[in-house]
């Protein structure tokens, strides 16, 4: 099993072995296909909180499982242990779920993922200053030497 500390991801097999598992949810926005690399950047933040606010038991990890389904694929964050004849801890199961949901909620992923083309543009700007002012250093004249 993945270490706890970690954040793994996974492809759910529809058949042969399998670890048991039980859904925590799908924080954020982000929409398949188009969308892959910002689905998992949302759900590793997800992962992360839960692993602040209420970690897995010992033998138990949140991680990532992708899923099958005939319109694509998709993911969401599960509670997995190796164990198939241990129990499911429902309670921490329902806090967990209960708390992504409370965290899903209070961040505003829009405003994450939008990017002005003019703060872009002023981002890449100043990228060459301080790459400009670090040649400068290097090369020992000061900025306003040029």
């Amino acid at each position: 099993m993945q270490a706890i500390s970690g954040v793994g991801s996974r492809f759910a097999q529809s058949g042969g072995a399998r670890l048991p598992n039980e859904s925590i949810g799908c924080p954020g926005i982000g929409q398949m296909p188009h969308d892959r690399a910002q689905i998992v950047t949302e759900l590793e933040l997800g992962i992360r909180y839960l692993q602040y606010r209420c970690p897995p038991p010992t033998g138990f990890a949140y991680e990532i499982l992708w899923r099958e389904h005939e319109l694509g694929e998709y993911a969401n964050i599960c509670l997995v242990w190796e164990d198939e004849f241990r129990e499911a801890p429902w309670h921490r199961i329902e806090h967990a779920q209960r708390a992504l949901q409370t965290f899903d909620e209070a961040v505003d992923w829009s405003a994450i993922w939008e990017v002005d083309d003019g703060e872009e543009e002023v981002a890449e700007d100043e990228l060459e200053e301080s790459a400009a002012e670090a040649e400068d250093q290097n090369a020992g004249r000061h900025p306003g030497d040029r």
